[in-house]
């Protein structure tokens, strides 16, 4: 998809489905954890829940209700990965 096709949904779109994937894996995680014994696996699966899953869902609806109130066009996916690689 080239940069000049996209919608400010998309950008939401591909946050939530993001979100909702750290989610999953941390449910499943904690459900591996109880099954297999691991007394770690409670904490590991709540920090990928908030730190992963909840944080993903809130940056990336918070875009989109800034691009969608103040009536711009989200910003690059170019700019968005620098911004990405720049904080790690």
């Amino acid at each position: 998809m080239s940069s000049g096709t996209m919608r400010p949904t998309d950008l939401l779109l591909a946050s939530v489905l993001t979100g909702t994937a750290f989610l999953a894996a941390a449910g499943a995680l904690a459900l591996a954890g109880e099954f297999a014994g691991w007394g770690t696996a409670g904490w590991m699966a709540l920090h990928l829940a908030l730190l992963g899953g909840v944080s993903q869902l809130v940056i990336g609806v918070s875009q989109f209700f800034v691009t969608a109130f103040l009536a711009t066009t989200p910003p690059p996916p170019k700019v968005l990965h620098w911004l990405i690689c720049r904080a790690e």
